[in-house]
């Protein structure tokens, strides 16, 4: 007999074990586990879903009948509305009396010229030191001289000595790699240039010349020109928007409710007084203390224009330059005459080049035509400008078909594609310990890895017929 888990009979893709890891090395080793109680007290049970409090969807239906009237209407209602009065234009009324151009400004505060206040700063006096200067610095009188010998140098002195050999002139790179003459060019595999000529004569027949022949064009057709006719009718000078929106005159702009503006008018004096000439008083203040000026007095001795750089540091004289160092240079002369060759002219010599090898063309003698020059090309004789009509359109005219008969409503999809009916999935009928009426299968037990294998019943069917046709 042949079980089959969830997993292979499931036909929708929806339906599968719960897989579980193999416990088979823990129960071997360790045992079952006895440090927790939950899967020997709560026990898993076919717990079915309560049922939802929430009413069934009904469509409400009343026998009465449907009332036209809305919140909007029964609310809101039209008010009537009128047009409000015009707004009536002020007159200007002038004032009674003269203007006063004084002001209380220009009556209290008069201008004063005000001197610029004397400075309290004294006069800048360069203050001379008589003390001889000292030319010695910081550094000179913390860190003296200790009479110290001069270190010796461990380097020596080299003397230069012209080379005995002959100078060569070469470098490392003309030493290494010598050259090994001119080499020869590689041999073209290029055939010679020979004009291919040929002995017959030119054919001048082509296939445009013996498929395609010259039709006869028919006359260009001419289409008349209109001619144009005034209109009987005479100008109106109106236009859509003035024949059809028109003006409505006689309404009036509506009435203003502003108030009307009325001058406020007293017949008691102008009172001149204000918070600041009440409140802030003018109080006298004390005229400034004036320092008396200093008289100035003369020095007694006389002014020494000598500075302390003139007095401390005397003029010793012009300094004489420093040795130089450097060893005299000694002209190199020799007796032998002077060899005007250079490593250039001994070793590279000019080659002596062929001479270019001229192309293969055939000179043409010029003979000029003996007929006179016409000033056409061929195309203008051969091709002449003729009108062609244009082609007749084969496209059919766009007409309506229309049928005598009535509209079947049938289409090849409906009378070809017949609705079938889908098979549920086998699994959803399934229960854990337990099978339904309507399911094919009989569950048989579940594996460690939590695969749950069901029995076909066609199976069992057979199996309990043999078992019952042998004890007959």
């Amino acid at each position: 007999m042949s079980l089959k888990c969830i997993c292979q009979i499931c036909t929708c893709g929806r339906h599968h074990c719960p897989h579980k890891q193999s416990s088979e090395l823990f129960e071997k080793i360790h045992g079952p586990c006895n440090l927790s109680e939950y899967g020997q007290k709560y026990k898993w049970t076919d717990g079915k879903p309560r049922e939802t409090l929430r009413p069934a969807p009904k469509a409400l239906t009343s026998d009465a009948p449907m009332e036209c009237s809305t919140i909007n209407r029964l609310d809101f209602k039209p008010h009537e509305v009128k047009v409000p009065p015009p707004k009536q234009k002020s007159s200007y009324a002038k004032p009674d009396g003269k203007i006063e151009k004084d002001s209380e400004y220009r009556l209290k505060y008069t201008g004063d010229i005000v001197p610029p206040p004397k400075a309290i700063r004294p006069p800048n006096t360069k203050a001379v030191d008589e003390s001889p200067f000292n030319a010695r610095s910081t550094q000179q009188t913390d860190f003296p001289n200790w009479g110290n010998p001069k270190p010796n140098r461990y380097n020596e002195q080299r003397v230069y000595s012209p080379p005995k050999e002959k100078f060569q002139g070469k470098s490392t790179v003309q030493a290494d790699y010598i050259s090994r003459g001119r080499m020869s060019p590689t041999q073209s595999m290029k055939p010679a240039p020979v004009v291919l000529s040929s002995s017959e004569p030119f054919q001048s027949y082509s296939n445009y010349k013996a498929d395609f022949h010259v039709h006869p064009i028919p006359p260009k057709h001419i289409q008349e020109r209109e001619v144009y006719q005034p209109s009987k009718d005479g100008f109106k000078g109106t236009s859509t928007f003035t024949a059809d929106f028109k003006a409505h005159y006689g309404t009036m702009p509506p009435q203003s409710l502003k108030p009307a503006p009325t001058s406020l008018k007293s017949n008691e004096p102008f009172n001149a007084k204000t918070v600041q000439s009440s409140d802030f008083q003018p109080w006298e203040t004390q005229a400034r203390q004036k320092r008396p000026p200093t008289k100035y007095n003369p020095p007694i001795e006389k002014f020494q224009a000598k500075s302390c750089f003139a007095d401390d540091f005397k003029h010793y004289g012009p300094v004489s330059p420093s040795k130089s160092l450097k060893p005299p240079q000694k002209p190199v002369a020799s007796d032998k005459p002077f060899e005007g060759t250079t490593i250039k002219s001994v070793d590279f010599k000019s080659w002596p080049l062929d001479a270019r090898a001229k192309p293969i063309r055939h000179e043409k003698d010029y003979q000029p035509p003996t007929q006179t020059f016409n000033g056409t090309s061929t195309m203008q004789l051969s091709f002449k400008g003729a009108y062609g009509p244009p082609a007749n359109s084969a496209k059919p005219e766009q007409q309506a078909s229309q049928g005598s008969g009535k509209l079947d409503g049938k289409s090849v999809y409906r009378d070809s594609f017949t609705p079938k009916h889908n098979d549920p999935c086998p699994t959803t009928f399934f229960k854990p310990d337990n099978m339904d009426s309507t399911s094919r299968y009989l569950y048989s037990h579940q594996d460690k890895t939590g695969h749950k294998f069901f029995a076909p019943l066609s199976e069992i069917t057979k199996a309990a017929l043999q078992t019952a046709t042998g004890q007959a």
